[in-house]
Protein backbone atom coordinates (compact mmCIF):
# COMPACT_ATOMS: atom_id res chain seq x y z
CA UNK A 1 0.00 0.00 0.00
CA UNK A 2 1.22 3.14 -1.09
CA UNK A 3 1.51 6.14 0.88
CA UNK A 4 -0.83 7.95 -1.37
CA UNK A 5 -3.63 5.25 -0.70
CA UNK A 6 -3.29 5.62 3.08
CA UNK A 7 -3.64 9.03 3.15
CA UNK A 8 -6.52 8.84 0.53
CA UNK A 9 -8.38 6.17 3.39
CA UNK A 10 -7.37 8.10 6.18
CA UNK A 11 -8.84 11.44 4.68
CA UNK A 12 -12.03 9.59 4.13
CA UNK A 13 -12.58 8.41 7.21
CA UNK A 14 -12.05 11.90 8.88
CA UNK A 15 -14.67 13.33 6.24
CA UNK A 16 -17.41 10.36 7.65
CA UNK A 17 -16.52 11.18 11.26
CA UNK A 18 -17.19 15.10 10.63
CA UNK A 19 -19.64 14.96 8.02
CA UNK A 20 -21.88 11.74 8.43
CA UNK A 21 -25.47 11.64 8.14
CA UNK A 22 -26.43 8.64 9.53
CA UNK A 23 -27.00 5.47 9.18
CA UNK A 24 -28.58 4.03 5.92
CA UNK A 25 -30.24 0.30 4.74
CA UNK A 26 -29.97 -0.89 1.38
CA UNK A 27 -32.86 -2.99 -0.49
CA UNK A 28 -31.02 -4.90 -3.53
CA UNK A 29 -33.70 -5.20 -6.56
CA UNK A 30 -33.23 -7.43 -9.22
CA UNK A 31 -32.71 -5.75 -13.00
CA UNK A 32 -36.08 -5.28 -14.87
CA UNK A 33 -36.49 -6.97 -17.60
CA UNK A 34 -38.59 -6.53 -21.23
CA UNK A 35 -41.20 -8.83 -19.91
CA UNK A 36 -40.85 -8.38 -16.08
CA UNK A 37 -40.29 -5.54 -13.67
CA UNK A 38 -37.43 -5.01 -10.70
CA UNK A 39 -38.16 -7.14 -7.63
CA UNK A 40 -36.38 -8.41 -4.84
CA UNK A 41 -33.25 -9.70 -5.46
CA UNK A 42 -33.09 -13.10 -3.27
CA UNK A 43 -29.84 -14.07 -4.11
CA UNK A 44 -28.58 -10.69 -2.11
CA UNK A 45 -30.27 -9.45 0.88
CA UNK A 46 -30.48 -6.27 2.50
CA UNK A 47 -27.69 -4.43 4.55
CA UNK A 48 -27.04 -1.62 6.43
CA UNK A 49 -24.13 1.20 6.96
CA UNK A 50 -23.73 3.22 9.96
CA UNK A 51 -21.81 6.69 8.20
CA UNK A 52 -22.73 7.89 4.75
CA UNK A 53 -22.63 12.03 3.24
CA UNK A 54 -26.23 12.50 1.83
CA UNK A 55 -26.16 15.59 -0.17
CA UNK A 56 -29.93 16.79 -1.19
CA UNK A 57 -28.65 20.14 -3.06
CA UNK A 58 -30.92 22.55 -5.24
CA UNK A 59 -29.28 22.83 -8.68
CA UNK A 60 -30.22 25.44 -11.09
CA UNK A 61 -30.89 24.23 -15.01
CA UNK A 62 -29.93 26.73 -17.60
CA UNK A 63 -32.40 25.92 -20.81
CA UNK A 64 -31.14 27.79 -24.29
CA UNK A 65 -34.39 29.85 -25.57
CA UNK A 66 -34.90 31.48 -28.32
CA UNK A 67 -34.61 31.89 -32.36
CA UNK A 68 -31.98 31.28 -34.09
CA UNK A 69 -33.14 32.95 -37.26
CA UNK A 70 -30.82 35.00 -37.99
CA UNK A 71 -26.91 35.60 -37.10
CA UNK A 72 -27.90 39.13 -35.01
CA UNK A 73 -30.45 37.55 -33.10
CA UNK A 74 -29.22 36.31 -29.77
CA UNK A 75 -30.06 33.45 -27.70
CA UNK A 76 -31.70 33.60 -24.33
CA UNK A 77 -29.63 32.00 -21.46
CA UNK A 78 -31.84 31.97 -18.61
CA UNK A 79 -32.42 29.42 -15.79
CA UNK A 80 -35.97 28.58 -16.15
CA UNK A 81 -35.65 25.46 -14.15
CA UNK A 82 -34.39 24.65 -10.15
CA UNK A 83 -34.44 21.52 -8.90
CA UNK A 84 -32.56 18.93 -6.73
CA UNK A 85 -29.77 16.88 -7.34
CA UNK A 86 -29.47 14.05 -4.96
CA UNK A 87 -26.40 11.76 -4.47
CA UNK A 88 -24.63 10.21 -1.55
CA UNK A 89 -21.11 8.93 -0.70
CA UNK A 90 -20.06 6.29 1.24
CA UNK A 91 -16.74 4.19 1.90
CA UNK A 92 -16.24 1.24 1.07
CA UNK A 93 -15.34 0.05 4.40
CA UNK A 94 -19.18 0.84 5.59
CA UNK A 95 -20.64 -0.91 3.06
CA UNK A 96 -18.84 -4.48 4.74
CA UNK A 97 -17.93 -6.49 1.85
CA UNK A 98 -21.76 -6.41 0.26
CA UNK A 99 -22.26 -4.71 -3.31
CA UNK A 100 -24.92 -1.81 -4.19
CA UNK A 101 -26.16 -1.95 -7.69
CA UNK A 102 -27.74 -0.13 -9.99
CA UNK A 103 -31.16 -0.11 -9.18
CA UNK A 104 -31.26 -0.77 -5.63
CA UNK A 105 -33.37 1.19 -3.20
CA UNK A 106 -31.74 3.01 0.10
CA UNK A 107 -32.97 4.51 2.66
CA UNK A 108 -31.55 7.25 5.24
CA UNK A 109 -32.41 6.58 8.83
CA UNK A 110 -32.04 10.27 9.60
CA UNK A 111 -34.48 11.46 6.59
CA UNK A 112 -37.67 9.54 7.00
CA UNK A 113 -39.57 12.02 5.43
CA UNK A 114 -37.71 11.47 2.03
CA UNK A 115 -38.74 7.85 2.20
CA UNK A 116 -36.51 5.48 -0.30
CA UNK A 117 -34.32 6.61 -2.68
CA UNK A 118 -33.26 4.73 -6.21
CA UNK A 119 -29.79 4.22 -7.41
CA UNK A 120 -29.29 5.78 -10.42
CA UNK A 121 -25.78 5.39 -10.96
CA UNK A 122 -22.77 3.68 -8.38
CA UNK A 123 -19.63 5.17 -9.54
CA UNK A 124 -16.04 5.32 -8.09
CA UNK A 125 -15.63 8.72 -6.22
CA UNK A 126 -11.83 9.00 -5.31
CA UNK A 127 -10.25 4.69 -4.35
CA UNK A 128 -11.71 3.89 -1.08
CA UNK A 129 -15.48 5.34 -1.28
CA UNK A 130 -18.24 4.89 -4.21
CA UNK A 131 -20.89 8.20 -5.41
CA UNK A 132 -24.36 7.12 -5.90
CA UNK A 133 -26.46 9.15 -7.72
CA UNK A 134 -30.42 8.75 -6.55
CA UNK A 135 -33.76 9.79 -7.63
CA UNK A 136 -36.57 10.36 -5.21
CA UNK A 137 -39.27 7.58 -5.01
CA UNK A 138 -41.81 8.78 -2.52
CA UNK A 139 -41.74 11.05 -0.38
CA UNK A 140 -43.78 12.75 2.23
CA UNK A 141 -45.36 16.00 1.74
Amino acid sequence: MSIFDRAERIGSRAVDAVMHDGSFTVYPQTKATTNSRASSDPDRGEFSGRRCILSLLSIESGIELGVRKTYRESNDFRTVSIGRDFYVSIDKANLGGNEMKQGDFIHFASYPKWGRFKLFSVKPDGKSRIKCDLIAMDIET
